[in-house]
């Protein structure tokens, strides 16, 4: 597994295959090309998570983030606390889920109704691997090809 930790600096990755985990206190952490499982945390920073293969489990307390996926891409869990959520997912096969507390909803071009809090569910392809995306007080949008 690759681990790469940071107190105040960002992080990079590209081209990775294996497992990668990645933490900033307030930097912001940027990968491109992972294939594979990736856990990323951080406390104050933006994440761009570009996906070929494998799960994401990112999460930031008060940061955006920005995930696009590839074909392969096999799901996972994105929260922010108080950013917002933008994920391209291209044309992978996906059960997503988005919510939010206080932002919008959009997923798939559908819109969330006005409600505490806001849900939305769709299906990309022949389903399969679940994709939920989440986010407190930001709002939370994800399209598909």
């Amino acid at each position: 597994a690759l681990v790469l930790e940071t107190k105040s600096g960002d992080i990079e990755i590209e081209d990775v295959t294996g497992m990668v985990r990645a933490q900033s206190a307030s930097g912001d952490i940027r990968m491109e090309g992972v294939k594979g499982p990736v856990e990323v945390k951080s406390l104050s920073g933006d994440l761009e998570l570009g996906m070929g293969e494998g799960p994401v489990k990112a999460s930031t307390a008060s940061g955006n983030v920005s995930l696009s996926a590839g074909t392969g891409f096999a799901g996972g869990e994105v929260d922010s606390k108080s950013g917002d959520v933008e994920a391209d997912l291209g044309k992978a096969g996906l059960e997503g889920y988005a919510e939010t507390v206080s932002g919008d909803d959009k997923l798939d071009g559908e819109t969330a109704p006005d409600r505490v809090p806001r849900r939305l569910k769709a299906v990309a392809g022949q389903g399969g691997a679940r994709l939920v995306l989440r986010s407190v007080s930001g709002n939370v949008r994800a399209d598909w090809d």
